[in-house]
């Protein structure tokens, strides 16, 4: 999942390569929402989001096409109820995931750039459809994998307000 920022609205035809590196250590699964402690668990993780993305103008509402694809290396250590550790580790490519993003209501697309002097922001509210392709790493004989070996997605809304001028 690319930032908020990614969703600000920028002049059309433009393009983008986002990455981001995050390196996490704990006794928690730090992909997990809940993080939820895991007594005598130990993870480590170093993962990396890449991308490409593409800014057009679609109905003269503002839209992207982005391709993102995570990789990196986790590692895990964890102790079962017998008392019996565990070591896992995974590396490589993760899923790849598609993304579209439309503005529905907002400022109109910037297609030149006196649209993007007269631009004034404000709120703006897209809709947003990811689709994840189950082709990065995937062992089924482990629990701990970068790929998730099926198909994902979501729907959603990206909502901004800026507030203040440039």
């Amino acid at each position: 999942q690319v930032p908020g920022r990614f969703y600000w609205k920028t002049l059309s035809d433009s393009s983008a390569v986002p990455l981001i590196v995050q390196s996490i250590s704990g006794n928690t699964n730090p992909f997990d929402p809940a993080l939820i402690v895991t007594p005598g668990g130990n993870f480590d993780a170093t993962m990396a989001l890449a991308g490409y993305a593409q800014t057009f103008s679609l109905m003269d509402r503002a839209a992207m096409a982005a391709v993102i694809l995570p990789m990196g290396r986790i590692s895990g250590e964890a102790r079962t109820i017998s008392g019996t550790t565990i070591n896992q580790s995974a590396s490589g490519f993760g899923d790849p995931m598609l993304e579209f993003n439309i503005n529905l209501l907002g400022p109109k697309a910037q297609n030149n750039i006196p649209d993007v002097l007269r631009y004034e922001p404000g709120f703006s509210l897209d809709l947003l459809a990811d689709l994840a392709l189950p082709i990065g790493e995937y062992n089924s004989n482990q629990a701990l994998n970068l790929g998730q070996n099926r198909w994902y997605g979501r729907i959603g809304n990206a909502m901004i307000m800026q507030i203040g001028s440039w």
